[in-house]
């Protein structure tokens, strides 16, 4: 799941693997390690999710069984005025949630490690 997301953000955001070992201080061989053992470090999770701008979370989230979630808006004008009603799938709701609470947690760990 972590080789998966970093490979995907690779390439999303057109960066290159040698670039994040740099920023995250680990060699090539040390990230490939990483990959087999699907962990890694706090502090590394951390410098990774910042080196892509992410949440932390999103490293932590499993996202092969979940329904990519929707947001409908659905937008109509009437006589000079502009009225909006938002439609939004509850599994967007859901996964907002999921998503808070795992940044949650999270923080809580962060703040205790810095103590």
């Amino acid at each position: 799941m972590l080789e998966n997301k970093i490979k995907l953000l690779l390439t999303e955001q057109n960066k290159r693997v040698k670039d994040l070992c740099t920023y995250i201080e680990v060699t090539d061989a040390g990230l490939r390690k990483m990959f087999a053992r699907d962990s890694c470090e706090t502090k590394t999770l951390l410098r990774i999710a910042e080196f892509f701008n992410v949440s932390p979370s999103f490293f932590l989230e499993d996202t092969t069984q979940q329904k990519t979630p929707t947001l409908d808006v659905f937008t109509s004008i009437h006589d000079n005025e502009r009225s909006v009603s938002v439609n939004v799938n509850s599994d967007l709701v859901v996964a907002l949630n999921t998503a808070l609470e795992q940044n949650n947690r999270l923080l809580a760990i962060i703040e205790k490690m810095q103590r």
